[in-house]
């Protein structure tokens, strides 16, 4: 004896999303990322990671770094690091750290090759790449292709334990001048 269904496409609904639901946790997929620090109305650091909305919560950016040069971040109005203003943030960092992944820092590289040798060392838990103001690898609406290859290249080459694809939240030319996925 077999069970009677009696809404066929409500059972089938069913099925599909208790499926597509469990492939999301087997791929290991989720989590929204954030960039905080470059813009002062963004709020605190605390209030971000506060907020439950990402999981991961990048620091940004660290632009003067290697060659002898003492570290410096640029948070972008929120602090100065030269007059020791950022030293408030690390009240910040404690804070997030009980509400997200916070335990590495963003280095504002453009360009990978000058980057190439650390990539490879495996030393780097997460990579971000950067799709957008990219054309070598760039998320392109009329060629997914291109950013499929690109994929493929970095995440075959790179000894991480997990990889970002960095596209931009808006389509404004303020928040990157290309890569943004318009909604289908």
């Amino acid at each position: 004896m077999g069970v009677k269904i009696g809404s066929y496409p409500l059972f089938l609904l069913v099925i599909i999303t208790t499926l597509l639901v469990s492939l999301a946790f087997k791929a290991n997929a989720g989590g929204i990322a954030v960039y905080w620090g470059q813009n002062v109305n963004e709020g605190t650091l605390t209030d971000t990671c506060r907020s439950m909305l990402y999981k991961y919560v990048n620091i940004a950016f660290l632009h003067k770094f290697g060659n002898g040069q003492k570290p410096e971040i640029d948070l972008a109005g929120h602090c100065t690091p030269k007059d020791g203003g950022c030293k408030r943030v690390s009240v910040g960092i404690r804070n997030c750290q009980r509400n997200a992944v916070l335990d590495g820092i963003d280095f504002d590289i453009e360009s990978d090759h000058k980057l190439n040798g650390a990539l490879h060392t495996g030393l780097f838990d997460y990579v971000w790449i950067q799709f957008y103001n990219n054309p070598s690898c760039e998320f392109d609406v009329s060629n997914p292709e291109k950013f499929k290859n690109s994929w493929r290249k970095w995440t075959s080459n790179i000894p991480a334990k997990k990889f970002f694809v960095g596209l931009p939240a808006a389509a404004a030319k303020s928040a990157a001048g290309s890569g943004f996925v318009p909604s289908c």
